[in-house]
């Protein structure tokens, strides 16, 4: 355990970001970092009360502070604290084995005249509604709690620059790389990225790259098109290799890309208690069965960049945002990465979460369709478990488990 306190933990992991700032600034955004965190929401009023003692005139100085501290976030030099940030995660990148990227919503039902509103899936209710959708990007080690928030961006449709929901993601990735993050790392990306035009895209990239593919699509196979559900049947009924409940196949395929056909090594898997095999294409040849199935354990750490956005929304209420400029919006996104991260580095650092003990014994006993347990699935599963076993007790009394397993310790209010 670290001797010093998470207030201290806090000042040294914002240092290479408070260098950027005058002396004002700098004491500011320490200030809204820990206030943020120490009532584990963003709204910034909430934010404030944690900060300020209650006295008389309480409302009138949170009212000037939650001004203070929405001006301030447009104000930071954000092109330089990404930058700053770029430069800490090439340092440790060394580790990583995986970049994964993926979408997601936030919900703003109650919104109506915000810049920037679409429709989205509000994630607790399955309900089209109003909100904003964002692209997220994590690198992914080979040890427990090695997640490393890379950047998250914010889509704004009514932007001048708006194409498309692809052309915005892939200028978020072409950031990534310019600044030197993920060079050297496999790039994982789901179903919704299936299409030609992001095979040609990352092929630009020259990164190496995966994809879970969908199944209606036609491929060149020994010569002759096919349907790629015939392809992955074919395959898995000659040589294939079996490793518990999952069955290997690999083979290379060729794919029109614009004018030309271009070859990609192609794995299906089959698993017992799905129908329908899991298809993965990578911007190679594949050597071996073995390979393949290593390829099949880094698609399933691509769920880390889902639990990063979990641990996002559910560790300091990332949908709670109440700011009246896109650009206020996407900067409190940028900052709630770094605090995220923060939290992430702390485990790092020895502040073990709620829980994490019990985690890492239960990691290979817990049947989940990934290699690398999530910790807010496990949060979700003690509770549930508590409550199964408690049932002749009151509910009330029930110790049910933090689904965010705070990985931060209680700070003293200022």
């Amino acid at each position: 355990m670290p001797t010093h306190s998470s207030s201290l933990a806090l000042r040294d992991y914002l240092k290479p970001y408070l260098r950027l700032l005058t002396a004002w600034e700098r004491r500011h955004l320490y200030e809204f970092c820990r206030s943020v965190l120490q009532c584990r929401s963003s709204i910034l009023s909430r934010a404030g009360r944690s900060r300020l003692k209650r006295a008389d005139g309480l409302r009138s100085r949170l009212d000037d502070w939650v001004k203070t501290m929405s001006a301030l976030l447009e104000k930071l030099p954000w092109e330089e604290m990404w930058k700053a940030h770029a430069k800490r995660l090439r340092s440790r990148q060394e580790t990583w084995k995986l970049v994964i990227h993926d979408g997601s919503d936030i919900a703003k039902p109650w919104a109506k005249k915000l810049e920037g509103l679409s429709m989205v899936h509000d994630g607790s209710t399955g309900e089209l509604v109003n909100g904003y959708t964002f692209c997220m990007s994590v690198g992914c080690g080979k040890n427990l709690w090695d997640i490393h928030p890379i950047k998250a961006t914010l889509l704004n449709p009514l932007d001048e620059d708006f194409d498309s929901q692809n052309t915005s993601f892939q200028r978020h990735i072409k950031g990534i790389l310019a600044a030197g993050v993920g060079l050297e790392c496999l790039h994982v990306f789901d179903r919704g990225f299936d299409s030609e035009g992001w095979f040609s895209f990352l092929d630009e990239q020259e990164i190496g790259w995966m994809i879970r593919l969908k199944v209606k699509r036609n491929v060149l196979f020994r010569g002759e098109w096919h349907s790629l559900a015939t392809v992955a049947e074919t395959i898995l009924s000659e040589r294939p290799l079996k490793d518990g409940d999952c069955t290997y196949a690999r083979c290379d395929i060729g794919i029109m890309v614009g004018k030309e056909v271009r070859t990609y090594g192609f794995v299906a898997i089959s698993r017992e208690k799905y129908q329908k095999p899991l298809l993965l294409l990578v911007n190679w040849r594949i050597k071996n069965l073995r390979e393949a199935m290593k390829l099949y354990g880094s698609y399933l750490d691509r769920w880390e960049v889902e639990d990063t956005i979990r641990f996002l929304k559910q560790s300091i209420k990332t949908e709670q945002m109440q700011l009246r400029s896109f650009d206020r919006l996407q900067c409190f996104l940028n900052l709630q990465a770094l605090l995220i991260d923060f939290l992430l580095r702390e485990y790092d650092q020895g502040v073990r979460p709620i829980g994490a003990e019990l985690r890492e014994v239960l990691e290979h006993s817990i049947l989940r369709d990934t290699r690398i347990l999530s910790p807010y699935l496990l949060a979700d599963h003690i509770g549930d478990d508590l409550l199964c076993h408690q049932r002749d007790r009151d509910i009330d009394l029930v110790p049910r488990t933090s689904p965010q397993l705070s990985l931060l310790p209680s700070m003293d209010v200022l």
